[in-house]
């Protein structure tokens, strides 16, 4: 499986290398309309090449991807920590119950001994 994952992450890597060799060109990015264009000290024109225009949008999509799947696995997580307590809890209380009944066990048989 190690290996599998090495592989594809080499083809994808080679892929996203492979394109950005590919898309050299360089393009205008406009943050800002041309009547804003230097407001304080933020450009709103940048140069950049293609690959690197599409490199950016792509982590964009990661990081928000990422970011509404933690905060949608959030009520698992949440439900999952208060069974593990609940879990925590009972097996606390099962060991209480089984430590109290063996001291009961061992006086009702020390009674029984006694009698015979």
């Amino acid at each position: 499986m190690r290996y599998i994952k090495l592989l594809v992450a080499a083809l994808v890597g080679s892929l996203l290398i492979i394109f950005g060799l590919s898309n050299t060109e360089t393009v205008v990015l406009k943050l800002l309309p041309e009547n804003f264009e230097r407001v304080g000290f933020v450009s709103g024109r940048y140069v950049l090449p293609i690959f690197l225009l599409v490199y950016l949008a792509m982590l964009t999509g990661i990081v928000f991807g990422i970011v509404y799947e933690f905060f949608r696995e959030r009520k698992y997580r949440l439900k999952l920590r208060r069974k593990e307590k609940e879990l925590r809890l009972l097996r606390k209380k099962i060991m209480e119950l089984n430590s109290n009944n063996v001291a009961g066990d061992t006086e009702i048989l020390n009674i029984l001994d006694e009698i015979k």
